[in-house]
C-alpha cells in the first residue's frame, strides 16, 4: 500500500494533476493545523516526511490522525514498510559530456578573479577553474574569453558552467543536458566538499566565498532531485541572498527539505546581500558556527 492507496482508503482528497499544488513525487493535503481551504500540506511520497508551506513540519502521522482519527495502525505500518529511505541519489550518466577546451587561468581571468577577492591558485586547485580559449564553442554554443567552471559529482565532472568576466546581458552559459552526463539542474553545485553540513547559497561565486561546506542550485529556483540531494546532508543551511522575494524562497526551501531527516535552518547576512559580497569578519563568523 502507498500513501495515495491510504488517503483514498480513508476518504482524504488530495491535490491532483492541475492543481497549483501538485507536484511530482509528493501528495498533498489540506492542513489540519493552520486550515484554509488549499492543498498546502506536502507528504513526500520517498521518505514520508511532511510539511506545510504556511505553518512548517509536521509528523504524517499524526497529521492524517488529526485528520480521521479512524486509520488502523496496520494500515499505517503497511504504507510506512513500503517507502523508500534513501541516504542520497546516486547520479546515472543520461547525456554525453562535452567540455571546451581550456588552459590554465590567463592573467587576465587571475587578474578578474583577483579583482573579486579570490586567490586564483587556490580556485585552480579547490574548484578546478580554467581558462577558455577565444574563439571556442561547444558544438554550436560560443564560449569563448570565459573562465570555465567544472560541475562534479563523486569526484567526477560531470557538467560545466561557463562564466563572462567581459559585459554582457549573459553572464553564465551553460551546456543543453544532452552535453552533460548530468543535467545541471539536477546537481548540487559543491556537493562533493560537503561533510555534515550544507551552506546552500544561490550561485557559484558564494559558494567559492565561503568555502567547502557552501553549495549552491545555480539560483533560487530548485528541483527536486536538488532537494534529494539536500536532504542527504545532516544540517543544512538556507543563505539566500536578502531581497524579499529570495528570501520567500529560501523560506519555501527550508519548508521542502523539513520532510528530511535532520535539521534546516535559513540565515541572513548583515554586511552584505549575499555571502559573495559581505565581510569577510561575518563569512569568518559563520565558517566558525556553522561550518
Amino acid at each position: 500500500m502507498g500513501i495515495r492507496e491510504l488517503l483514498d482508503l480513508y476518504g482524504i482528497p488530495y491535490a491532483g494533476p492541475g492543481n497549483r499544488h501538485y507536484r511530482q513525487g509528493w501528495v498533498n493535503i489540506r492542513c489540519p493545523y493552520c486550515g484554509g481551504g488549499s492543498y498546502k500540506f506536502g507528504i513526500g511520497e520517498k521518505r514520508l516526511g511532511g510539511f506545510c508551506w504556511s505553518c512548517g513540519k509536521h509528523s504524517v502521522k499524526d497529521t492524517l490522525l488529526k485528520i480521521n482519527h479512524r486509520i488502523h495502525p496496520d494500515d499505517f505500518q503497511r504504507v510506512w514498510k513500503g517507502r523508500k529511505v534513501l541516504p542520497g541519489k546516486p547520479f546515472a550518466p543520461r547525456g554525453v559530456l562535452k567540455t571546451p577546451q581550456t588552459v590554465p587561468l590567463t592573467p587576465k581571468h587571475a587578474g578578474y578573479l583577483t579583482s573579486r577577492r579570490f586567490d586564483p591558485k587556490t580556485m585552480q586547485r579547490l574548484w578546478g577553474v580554467q581558462s577558455i580559449p577565444p574563439g571556442t564553442s561547444v558544438g554550436k554554443l560560443p564560449v569563448g574569453n570565459r573562465i570555465y567552471i567544472p560541475i562534479s559529482a563523486h569526484r567526477k565532472t560531470v557538467a560545466w558552467q561557463a562564466r563572462a568576466t567581459f559585459d554582457t546581458d549573459l553572464r553564465y552559459i551553460s551546456p543543453p543536458d544532452e552535453m552533460t552526463d548530468i543535467p545541471i539542474k539536477e546537481t548540487v553545485y559543491g556537493m562533493d566538499h560537503v561533510s555534515h553540513t550544507a551552506v546552500i547559497c544561490e550561485g557559484v561565486t558564494d559558494v567559492w566565498r565561503v568555502g567547502p561546506g557552501a553549495v549552491c542550485t545555480y539560483g533560487t529556483s530548485y528541483t527536486d532531485e536538488q532537494v534529494d540531494l539536500l536532504g542527504s546532508v545532516a544540517r543544512r543551511v538556507v543563505c539566500f541572498d536578502n531581497e524579499p522575494v529570495a528570501q520567500r524562497k529560501a523560506d519555501m526551501l527550508v519548508n521542502a527539505l523539513g520532510a528530511y531527516p535532520g535539521q534546516t535552518f535559513a540565515v541572513q547576512l548583515e554586511s552584505g546581500s549575499d555571502p559573495d559580497n559581505c565581510d569577510e569578519s561575518e563569512l569568518n563568523e559563520l565558517r566558525k558556527y556553522i561550518l
